[in-house]
């Protein structure tokens, strides 16, 4: 099989699940404190870093927001952090305290500074995992002159290839001879059906030119994923077993077509 796979991680803004769970409780819980700090017992003396301390805690809370939710859910949810420091304001005259909305500027300015921050530590975050993903998927790169034979027909393979560079001839035999059925460069793949299902390699696939190739395993990718029974790789299965159904479909019909062809000749 011969697909596209792009070479790099592709991790836009994205952390993983257990740390973005512990994240959300901690912001939840920051809003209950600072909530029930704004709202319950009697004002004191206005302190002189007063501003600054509303500023700072709004600001960690927008930070924890950002990192911990999708891209559009962080939005909504700094909006709504932002519009509950004002609702905080108009609420405090009912519980003795005095209302400023000098306070709720000083939230507001905190939420956009968490927001830009909680922004620069997911792109920092995103940036450190791709270049960890990137040289560890390096240590796998295979090097082939051409001529060189990179996979065979029927072999048994344990990984799936993706082209890193260079171009290689995909080929199977017919009646013999060697026909060439498609052509992969950069950033296509081959080997992968073959690998999931665990059948013999359908084709030989041949360097035509000075090529790099990446000898990537399925099965660690899967355990990545969490293992054959996530949908992601029931998903991938089905699909394999599918393009392998219509591969060998193509393969008959062809085949066919060539034997009505051959039987016509001696008739015309």
């Amino acid at each position: 099989m011969k697909g596209n796979l792009p070479l790099r991680a592709g991790r836009g803004l994205d952390l993983p699940p257990k740390i973005t769970r512990a994240l959300l409780i901690l912001g939840v819980f920051g809003i209950v404190l600072v909530v029930a700090g704004s709202l319950v017992g009697k004002q004191a003396g206005t302190v002189g870093i007063d501003k600054v301390i509303h500023c700072s805690a709004y600001g960690l809370l927008a930070t924890t927001l950002v990192v911990g939710l999708p891209t559009r859910r962080a939005i909504l949810g700094l909006v709504c952090l932002a519009l509950l420091s004002y609702l905080i304001e108009l609420l405090q005259p009912l519980n003795a305290r005095s209302k400023d909305f000098s306070d709720a500027y000083a939230n507001t300015a905190g939420v956009c500074i968490g927001a830009g921050l909680g922004l620069i530590m997911r792109k920092g975050f995103a940036w450190l995992w791709t270049e960890l993903h990137e040289a560890r998927i390096r240590k796998t790169v295979a090097r082939y002159e051409p001529g060189e034979v990179i996979l065979e027909e029927g072999q048994r393979i344990e990984r799936f290839h993706v082209v890193r560079s260079g171009r290689v001839s995909i080929t199977r035999e017919e009646d013999g001879e060697q026909v060439e059925v498609d052509v992969a460069g950069p950033g296509e793949c081959f080997g992968l059906i073959a690998e999931i299902l665990e059948k013999p390699q359908p084709n030989t696939v041949t360097a035509t030119a000075p090529t790099e190739v990446y000898q990537l395993d399925y099965d660690t990718i899967e355990e990545a994923i969490g293992g054959q029974d996530q949908p992601a790789a029931k998903i991938m299965r089905s699909l394999a077993q599918e393009l392998d159904l219509a591969q060998e479909k193509v393969a008959e019909n062809e085949g066919a077509q060539e034997n009505e062809e051959s039987g016509d000749s001696p008739l015309a």
